[in-house]
């Protein structure tokens, strides 16, 4: 936590001194024990046996939280006073109206956080007996003034002066007499809770563990770009602490894992050209960067198209994990900083409260997700064949595989079927919003039954060999009107990686893909029609230029030299997409086996993976992928 919005500066302050080492320690490794509970003690505040999704909001933020994803609210900040005996507190009319929200959500717990980074006096203030008794009587006074459910001390850090703030050696003592006299002050049935460095140090908490009814772990900060600065486990772009050390570190310092919170950031740290904090609200409108995930980690990162890492954050997926890893080791919960760095839906609170496992109560204390809002956001039905071409074969099984789990991640729905039947059967069919082709286009039997299901407003993506057709009106609705490419006019051979430049970086399909990327190999197709001439024709994706010369032959007409190449386009008077990729690379010459083995996968391409999956929430769901990590085929990319 911080005592005033940060800036680069103050960023490099606290970076610096975590460099020092003054707060980051080695800890064990991700793969170590579960830990083992060394107090029973249940916390004298009655949270005990009902885990914690807190949040602290700020003094200078704009507005008032909707608690509605929230147990407990820290309200940042309170400071000692001038005269080290009492407590200033920063626009308290904003505490009062949070305060007020409790007559919609009873159970909420709103608590004023004294302190934060560069907030001074304490030093001073529990080196007497007079002025810590004085401090501790106004803490219980203003609980009772204000309506406050606690008080949250965020000292940053006794016996240090890394903030520009006075210390003393006697500071981790006067600290545990600060505690325990705000603990008789305030009595039993208030909250009396601290924030604590990622590294356990400065305090004596085995002293302050009978007084204290949680702690909330700082595992954030831990470093900058390029490393991550909360990382859950130990990975190559780890500094010298994780999450999970930090969590390890607390226990061993005396403090039982059901009075510990672990500290989420909703923000991340940058390096040049981006800035040195930057809320996730922000993150997520950044455009020209490449997202990653490290698995080892289990957190995100952005780089720029070189590979340099330029922001480490969270998202999703890695608070989810992290909400697991709370349950699994029997946390009390999470807390984040800060409120207003969610992104406007409060994606980022609906994922700490949901991954917690607490249920959403109404103000009539009545659920409130409907099983609407519990079905999947939209359902997918891909139709294959996997009866001719090897590689066909290879790429339809990779495709059911790859977003079979995606689904499960994404939360929509992957059906797949041999079944071209089912094309005819409208009342089936309404159950889906995409259809998928994924090696063949349909026989003549169904091709009625697929265009109602499209002039009646379905979305479809067909792959490669979908639009594979040398001849003459066999069809002339799908491959002439709704694909726009008419017949095959040739093919590059072998299959090879080409550079691929975005023509519509604003459509939502090419959305946070960068300007050029390379592909997975792949046999790449032109057609007798230019699809650039038809203005019902959208092209999304091209190949670059720069892949020229592209194809080994042996034939030469199977080598392009130069021409424009369109891969990936949109019919703008259907919710459609045509995507070229498709035909993964094979063992043909049975170089590295008795048979044609799988020398590549179209869904080890991160950019790729996106792309599709940007086009199944653009027409299953009317909305934009959720910021998660995506995860490509991590089996054999290249040969």
């Amino acid at each position: 936590m911080k005592k005033l919005p940060y800036t680069i500066d103050v960023f490099r302050v606290l970076f610096s001194f975590f460099l020092l080492g003054a707060v980051l320690l080695a800890g064990c490794a991700c793969g170590a024990a579960p830990l083992s509970l060394t107090d029973s003690t249940a916390p004298s505040g009655g949270t005990y046996g009902k885990r914690v999704a807190l949040a602290y909001v700020t003094s200078w933020s704009k507005g008032l939280p909707d608690p509605t994803y929230l147990t407990h609210i820290n309200y940042a900040f309170g400071h000692v006073n001038a005269t080290f005996n009492g407590i200033d507190i920063s626009n308290p009319d904003k505490l009062k109206g949070i305060v007020a929200l409790k007559a919609r959500f009873p159970e909420l717990k709103v608590c004023l956080s004294i302190g934060g980074w560069g907030s001074g006096g304490f030093s001073e203030m529990a080196a007497r007996r007079s002025s810590r008794d004085s401090f501790a009587t106004d803490c219980a006074d203003v609980i009772e003034a204000y309506r406050l459910d606690g008080i949250d001390i965020d000292w940053e850090y006794p016996t240090s002066s890394s903030a520009k703030i006075s210390s003393s050696p006697e500071d981790k003592d006067n600290f545990t007499l600060l505690m325990k006299a705000i603990r008789r002050a305030i009595g039993q049935h208030k909250l009396l809770t601290l924030a604590s460095s990622a590294g356990a140090g400065y305090i004596d908490f085995k002293s302050i563990a009978g007084a204290i009814d949680f702690v909330n772990i700082m595992a954030y900060d831990m470093s900058g770009a390029p490393k991550h600065h909360s990382g859950l486990f130990r990975s190559s772009l780890s500094a010298r602490l994780t999450a999970d050390e930090a969590v390890r570190r607390h226990v061993k310092a005396g403090i039982a894992p059901e009075k510990l919170v672990l500290g989420i950031p909703f923000y991340g740290h940058g390096r040049k050209p981006l800035p040195g904090y930057i809320d996730y609200k922000k993150i997520i409108a950044l455009k020209g960067y490449r997202h990653h995930w490290d698995d080892s980690a289990k957190a995100p990162y952005l780089t720029d198209d070189t590979g340099k890492v330029l922001l480490n954050y969270e998202n999703p997926a890695s608070i989810t994990l992290k909400c697991e890893y709370i349950i699994r080791h029997r946390l009390l919960g999470a807390m984040f900083w800060e409120y207003d760095g969610d992104a406007p839906d409060g994606v980022l609170r609906k994922t700490v409260f949901e991954g917690l496992g607490l249920r959403l109560l109404t103000g009539d204390n009545k659920p409130a997700l409907t099983d609407k809002e519990l079905a999947p956001a939209f359902s997918v039905l891909a139709f294959f064949t996997a009866d001719y071409d090897p590689a066909h074969i290879s790429f339809a099984h990779e495709a059911n595989q790859w977003l079979t789990a995606a689904g499960h991640q994404f939360h929509f729905r992957y059906d797949s079927t041999k079944n071209w039947a089912l094309l005819n059967d409208s009342n089936y069919m309404k159950r889906y919003q995409v259809v998928l082709f994924l090696d063949n286009a349909p026989p003549a039997f169904v091709r009625e039954g697929f265009e109602t299901y499209m002039i009646r407003g379905g979305g479809f993506i067909g792959f490669h060999v979908s639009a594979f057709n040398d001849q003459q009106h066999i069809w002339d609705w799908y491959y002439n009107e709704l694909l726009g490419c008419g017949r095959f006019n040739g093919n590059t051979w072998r299959p090879m990686r080409a550079i691929l430049k975005v023509d519509a970086p604003g459509h939502p399909v090419s959305r946070l893909l960068p300007p050029l990327f390379e592909s997975a190999p792949n046999e790449w197709y032109r057609w007798e029609r230019n699809l650039r001439t038809n203005p019902d024709i959208e092209v999304l994706i091209s190949i670059d230029s720069s892949s020229f010369p592209l194809g080994t032959g042996p034939k030469l007409f199977e080598i392009w030299h130069h021409g424009d190449y369109p891969v990936v386009w949109t019919n703008k008077k259907y919710h459609m997409l045509y995507v070229n990729m498709g035909h993964n690379d094979l063992d043909y010459e049975h170089k590295y086996g008795p048979g044609n083995g799988t020398l590549s996968h179209t869904f080890s391409s991160e950019p790729e993976c996106r792309l599709l999956l940007n086009a199944l929430f653009w027409l299953g769901a009317g909305s934009d992928l959720p910021d998660l990590p995506i995860h490509p085929d991590e089996r054999i990319r290249s040969y």
